[in-house]
């Protein structure tokens, strides 16, 4: 992961001794902050689950199961933190899981949020 933005150079000879030069941008994209906790109606910061870092990630893939594995909030393209509610009613207070997917990722985050009412 490039630590800034940037070109690399790349310069390839095969046996032949034939010469290819290009160059290659390597983007530096921020890091999520993913809350763990979503105390929904407070003045609080964490009155939405608002993940931080999404903006170099516009298809990002955001999931949420409850204990038994129903999904309760689904978003393709984060634009706006999650209220905790699912069809406008509040969900509980309880543990949550979250599936976070991007094609630029390697693997999922995948952890659980606290909905504390």
């Amino acid at each position: 992961m490039p630590t800034k933005t940037g070109f690399v150079k790349v310069t390839v000879q095969n046996a032949s001794g034939c010469i290819a030069r290009d160059s290659i941008e390597l983007r530096k994209k921020d890091k999520l902050f993913i809350p763990n906790a979503l105390i929904p109606g407070t003045n609080d910061q964490n009155a939405f689950w608002g993940i931080k870092g999404t903006e170099s990630y516009p298809n990002l893939d955001v999931k949420v199961f409850n204990r038994w594995g129903t999904l309760v909030h689904e978003q393709i393209g984060y634009t706006k933190p999650w209220d905790g509610t699912i069809n406008g009613k509040d969900l509980p207070t309880g543990t949550y899981y979250y599936v976070i997917k991007d094609n630029s990722f390697e693997k999922p985050f995948v952890g659980d949020l606290t909905i504390v009412r």
